[in-house]
Formats: structure tokens, sequence, C-alpha cells
């Protein structure tokens, strides 16, 4: 019998968290949908349209984005939604329940949901909505919802910060990403201050955005 946690969000409609293990047991493929229209997705996995379109039409050699940057992006939603939580902006419940996915975001245990190829465009969009639509799906699995349905988190939503006003300033989701997953990289954990020469920046460019850069390097070859 699945386990049940109440939510501690003070009567504000919170459905009970399931305690499921990370996984989807299904076969074959499942129909979602968004302003662009539908597509079919894996069964059997947690992203969804856009992450899927992005693997259609950017399927371009073997390099795949580093699992480093979306644990990083588990970082990012996990603190915008405490902030928001905190400021009343989120419910308590969803707040929390955002914060338990991230965590498994963090810790690496959705890895095999992150596919996306380091070829993309705009300034990281699909690997940030491959992150969200993972997070709305495992989510939404937790209070025994169904899949692709984007209640009750909705992955745009976590690429505008959580809420309906843009409350996470979604476009600093790509220079924060870029800056945690160097310093859990290459110091073996967050620092609170930084030093000359050792940080970075996310690459610019539709080509290779995402992928961390040396602050000063113009040149793709010296991705870091």
């Amino acid at each position: 019998m699945t386990a049940r946690h109440p939510a501690s969000a003070g009567g504000d409609g919170a459905p009970e968290i399931l305690d499921l293990p990370i996984g989807l047991h299904a076969a074959g493929s499942r129909r979602e949908t968004d302003s662009m229209g539908a597509i079919d997705v894996p069964a059997d996995r947690y992203w969804g349209t856009q992450t899927q379109r992005s693997l259609i039409h950017f399927s371009i050699g073997d390099d795949r984005m580093p699992k480093a940057v979306y644990h990083a992006y588990g970082h990012v939603k996990k603190a915008a939604a405490i902030v928001n939580g905190r400021a009343r902006r989120l419910p308590t419940w969803k707040a929390g329940l955002i914060q338990r996915v991230a965590d498994e975001v963090i810790a690496g245990g959705l890895d095999d949901h992150f596919p996306l190829y380091v070829w993309q465009t705009g300034s990281g969009t699909q690997s940030n909505m491959n992150t969200n639509e993972v997070i709305s799906n495992r989510a939404i699995q937790l209070v025994g919802g169904e899949l692709g349905s984007k209640s009750p988190v909705h992955p745009s939503r976590l690429r505008q910060g959580l809420g309906h006003r843009a409350q996470g300033r979604r476009r600093g989701h790509h220079p924060a990403r870029g800056r945690v997953s160097l310093r859990r990289r290459h110091r073996g954990g967050l620092r609170p201050h930084r030093r000359p020469g050792d940080h970075g920046r996310p690459g610019g460019g539709a080509w290779v955005t995402g992928r961390p850069q040396p602050l000063g390097s113009p040149d793709p070859e010296r991705l870091t």
C-alpha cells in the first residue's frame, strides 16, 4: 500500500503527497501538449514537449549537456521555491513539493531524464525547460495526478520563477546555473566568495548555449 504524507499547508487545498520512488513503469508513449501543439513523449520519462522537440530538431553529434548543469538548476529551482514560499507567493505545500523534487534533481536521482544535446537555441532554454518539465511531472506523480496535466506544478511557471509574475526572474536562471555548476565542479562545493580567475560565465550564442565558458574567452574551443 502506498504511503501518504499529508502536506502541512494549513487548509489551503493541499493534496496528500505520496511516498513513491523515482521512476515510471509505463510502455509506449503519452501525448503532451503546449502552445505549439501536441507531441508524443516516451511514457517512461518525466520530460515533456519542449524537451522532446529539442531531441528531434537538435540531434547533432554525441555531446550531451553535462549532468552538473541540471544539478545546478535544481539548486536554482529549490532556492526560488524557498523564497517564494516564505513570501507566501506559493502555498506552503507546493513550495515544499518543489523543494522535494529539486533535491532529487540535485542528488542525481533524475539524471536519466535529462537527455539533451549541447546544441540548443536561446539562453539554454531547452535545458531549463527540461528541468522544469521533469520537476513538474515528478511532482504530479507524487500527488497522484496525470503526467502532462501541468497541475499542480506547471513547467512554464517554473520557467518564470514559480509564479504568474516572473517571481524568480527567469533570465537570471542561466547565469546562476552556470556559476553553481562551476563551483560544484571545480571546488567540490559552493563557496561564499569568488577569486579572480576561478569563476566562469555561461557560453553565449544560440549554437553553444549553456556550456560554461571562461571569463574573457570568445573562443568556443576553450569551453571548460
